[in-house]
């Protein structure tokens, strides 16, 4: 582990003066590192080293091939493919005229790349198609919709008024369709966010929560999966996330949550209940939770790799800070 970081440190010193020599405009050099001890591909966000009022898109190298990145504010971010366990890969980034063409397209409400396609109802602000291109599957039971808010009140379902959904990022690395909602005095905002590239969706909770003691939030995702059978954790290794998952012999659904609340699941939805009789009564509450379609029936192995992309999530570091020109 400690030469793996002498390595990084090495990398990041040493290519400035190579790159950035009588301050000739370069690509700039990322070295990004991998902290898992297996090989990955992932999203990874590095501080922009252009001048961010100029910069409007960029296109990414590893040598032989290139690809979209994106400019997020002053950060740029874009999905590092084969990076090896332990390890780093470098990358370099170049300022482009117009935005590098991708796998991800975001059209109105629906997102959809290579693994995926989700669309949010413009009605509910929920998912009403959620397509593994992976299964062959359409995950989302007729008549159903998933991602669901369900508020309740001593026991009793109360109202969950939708204020708008947008599509609020549309990028080349990464699109994100917002919906926020109003559940009794509290607020609610959930982001469905698609990267290029990457076999999950992941979702961003941000509540404002008023509820009173007898109140209850839930995130509701029901499967159709036919003779599903549901397993949850966490599992040893994994402390500070959660999880349940729902396959059968031919594919399954596994959602990851990031430990603050807890995951349910029965044979034909999962759920993750946001806050209740235990909850304080005021305050705001943070999440994220990640919907993992996969191939073949539940594995334990793979569920562990997933938790650990979302622990322990790729690092990125410019080696120059020399702006473009």
């Amino acid at each position: 582990m400690r030469s793996f970081w002498l390595t990084v440190t090495f990398i990041i010193t040493t290519l400035p003066s190579l790159l950035c020599a009588k301050g000739q405009v370069t690509p700039i050099a990322v070295a990004v590192s991998n902290p898992s001890g297996w090989e990955r591909t992932d999203s990874v966000d590095v501080d922009s080293p252009f001048d961010v009022e100029k910069t409007h898109a960029v296109v990414i190298t590893n040598g032989k091939v290139s690809f979209a990145g994106q400019v997020v504010g002053d950060r740029i971010t874009f999905v590092a493919k084969d990076i090896p366990g332990k390890s780093c890969r470098l990358f370099w980034i170049k300022p482009v005229a117009s935005r590098a063409s991708s796998r991800l397209s975001a059209r109105s409400l629906t997102l959809e790349n290579e693994h995926a396609r989700v669309s949010i109802d413009p009605k509910t602000g929920a998912v009403s198609d959620l397509f593994s291109k992976l299964a062959g599957k359409q995950l989302v039971p007729k008549g159903a919709q998933a991602c669901t808010i369900e508020f309740a009140q001593a026991g009793k379902p109360s109202t969950v008024k939708l204020e708008q959904v947008d599509l609020i990022e549309n990028g080349p690395a990464r699109a994100t369709i917002r919906s926020e909602y109003k559940c009794g005095g509290s607020s609610l905002v959930q982001d469905v966010v698609m990267h290029e590239g990457l076999p999950r969706v992941d979702v961003k909770v941000t509540v404002d929560w008023q509820g009173t003691p007898d109140a209850e939030l839930i995130i509701a995702i029901p499967i159709a999966l036919k003779d599903a059978k549901a397993s949850f954790g966490p599992r040893i290794g994994t402390v500070g996330y959660d999880w349940s998952d729902l396959s059968n012999r031919k594919e399954g659904v596994t959602v990851i949550g990031d430990g603050n609340f807890p995951i349910t699941a029965d044979g034909s939805a999962i759920r993750l209940i946001v806050a209740g009789p235990g909850t304080p009564r005021t305050g705001m509450i943070e999440l994220s939770y990640s919907i993992f379609p996969h191939p073949g029936g539940f594995n334990p192995s793979l569920t562990d790799q997933v938790i650990d992309m979302l622990a322990n999530p790729l690092r990125g570091a410019v080696a120059s800070n020399c702006p473009a020109e």
